[in-house]
């Protein structure tokens, strides 16, 4: 069964979503001098395109006999 309970959210046969950050340049830095802390970009958690869509509702069953 996939989708049993009708979530809507994208699913992974979608474009997906925007996922970009960037250092913080205020945030305290690591060992190696890098800053720890992220911002995210404006768009983030969007959809990548406009074809995107939830998975629907979808149930596969297969019966079978056994000798």
């Amino acid at each position: 069964m996939l989708n049993l309970f009708n979530q809507q959210t994208l699913g992974a046969g979608t474009a997906g979503f925007r996922t970009t950050v960037n250092p913080d340049p205020n945030s305290p830095l690591d060992s190696l001098g890098l800053p720890t802390g992220y911002t995210k970009s404006s768009n983030f958690g969007q959809a990548l395109s406009a074809n995107s869509y939830p998975i629907p509702r979808t149930f596969r069953v297969a019966f079978g006999v056994r000798f």
